[in-house]
């Protein structure tokens, strides 16, 4: 179940994270076997995703099939 979080992220943070993109939905994630902290936009494996909207600054948490399926389809469940 993809769940809200109760505030947004400041805007410039994805940029000051290293995310070069533009695409809306963007997921944070840590990656353990390179003990580094890593983003997808559509292209990388994890278990849970932190989902973040680019354009509103919302951030979801969400088990990794359900943030995939956002941020491969760059759309909320629901359609917003």
């Amino acid at each position: 179940m993809l769940r809200k979080a109760p505030f947004t992220l400041p805007a410039g943070f994805l940029a000051a994270f290293g995310y070069p993109g533009s695409r809306r939905f963007v997921s944070l994630f840590w990656e353990p076997s390179g003990d580094e902290a890593c983003y997808d936009d559509g292209d990388e494996p994890a278990q849970h995703w932190l989902v973040v909207d680019a354009l509103t600054g919302d951030l979801y948490a969400a088990p990794s099939r359900e943030g995939s399926a956002v941020v491969r389809q760059q759309q909320l469940p629901g359609g917003a």
